[in-house]
């Protein structure tokens, strides 16, 4: 991950997490040594605290992998794909997978006039010298997919737009919902969420990512999901300060 991606912080998430792992319970062992009422109740509260993300973590890897069969075999009239960036204004592997998958996702699902349409989605960024909707559609165009069921969405700059957008320029050709949305494996559950939030029929699915990137960038969906449901952190972080609480009233009785 270091040699290949950009060192931000969301690309070290996975090395982070296990750092923590490692070091915690050395911490928790050298506050137990201590054996005062402040080390101790430090000391629960971090295993509590620890247990509780766990959990949560295990939550959310169970849903995503219920999410992700179930969304595999969901009905669809058109297939959204999500861009994700040139590079040297063309397509880019991680990009190219997405739309690989929208193709096989298209020709597994039928609609009464035949197969289903698919609209890649994405404007221009400043460092890019067309729409990334643009160039989406002429990659699908060069492997076989045929230019009356590509529909163009040039205009997002954002997942929000990029739904928000599709699915009105979509109804505008008449092509009503549902309509499932492709993007990353790690991504899809976010983006089936954000769906949801806009009043969008739709479901989700993605291609795969390289096996080095996926963790830190599975990381970072769970604490972005997270940062979205704060009262799912609030009860992650009760039992914890319960805990701490009665440990301290017990160590100071």
């Amino acid at each position: 991950m270091l040699r290949r991606e950009s060192r931000s912080l969301g690309n070290l998430l996975s090395l982070l997490a296990g750092l923590t792992l490692l070091v915690l319970p050395i911490v928790v062992v050298w506050l137990l040594r201590h054996e005062n009422s402040v080390t101790g109740t430090l000391a629960v509260g971090l295993l509590t605290l620890q247990a509780c993300v766990g959990l949560l973590f295990l939550v959310f890897a169970a849903h995503t992998a219920a999410y992700a069969f179930i969304a595999r075999r969901a009905p669809a009239q058109a297939v959204i794909v999500l861009g994700a960036g040139l590079l040297a204004g063309r397509v880019p592997p991680l990009l190219a997978g997405r739309l690989q998958q929208a193709i096989t996702a298209s020709a597994q699902r039928t609609a009464p006039r035949g197969r289903i349409p698919i609209m890649p989605s994405g404007g221009q960024g400043r460092d890019e010298p067309q729409p990334e909707g643009q160039a989406m559609g002429e990659w699908l165009r060069r492997h076989g997919v045929p230019a009356e069921d590509i529909l163009v969405e040039d205009r997002a700059r954002t997942t929000q737009e990029n739904l928000r957008y599709s699915a009105e320029l979509l109804q505008q050709h008449g092509v009503a919902p549902p309509y499932l949305i492709v993007t990353n494996n790690y991504h899809a559950p976010r983006a089936a969420m954000l769906a949801r939030k806009l009043g969008i029929d739709a479901h989700a699915i993605g291609s795969p990512t390289a096996f080095y990137f996926w963790p830190s960038a599975y990381l970072r969906e769970f604490v972005a999901v997270m940062a979205g449901h704060r009262f799912l952190i609030f009860l992650a972080g009760l039992p914890s300060v319960i805990l701490s609480a009665f440990t301290w009233l017990a160590l100071t009785a």
